[in-house]
């Protein structure tokens, strides 16, 4: 049993499945987007490649499927720079971790701090364990 049982978002998450946001993503689709997001602010934030395991990560949380409620989020941004209106769909909701395997509570309690999917430097994609 985990520390933590559910994960909520408390701003809407783009995260992509098959080259789409997805609207119910999957402990899959997570792990999947945090794992490149981590990988990519360590290379190119600290110069270092991490060395884990992605594949077989990924593999084991497509055998996981915990309980979810999510809602689809329609919104829309404005670019000052571009001077135009950009929609940033997403989702909003929780998912029950505290049956998910411990292998992936390191990886879901660093993306508390970073964020997940697209437009985390908006502010997207934010979440906390509970």
């Amino acid at each position: 049993m985990n520390e933590f049982s559910r994960l909520s978002f408390i701003s809407p998450a783009r995260i992509m499945s098959g080259g789409r946001i997805s609207g119910q993503p999957t402990l899959r689709d997570l792990m999947a987007s945090l794992l490149r997001r981590i990988s990519n602010l360590a290379y190119f934030h600290c110069g270092v490649e991490l060395q884990a395991d992605y594949r077989g990560l990924l593999t084991r949380a497509e055998e996981h499927h915990p309980e979810s409620s999510f809602q689809r989020i329609r919104a829309n941004r404005y670019s000052g720079r571009q001077r135009a209106r950009f929609r940033v769909d997403g989702v909003t909701g929780t998912m029950d971790v505290d049956k998910v395997p411990g292998e992936f509570m390191p990886w879901l309690i660093l993306g508390q701090y970073l964020g997940v999917g697209k437009s985390t430097s908006m502010g997207m994609g934010q979440y906390w364990l509970s």
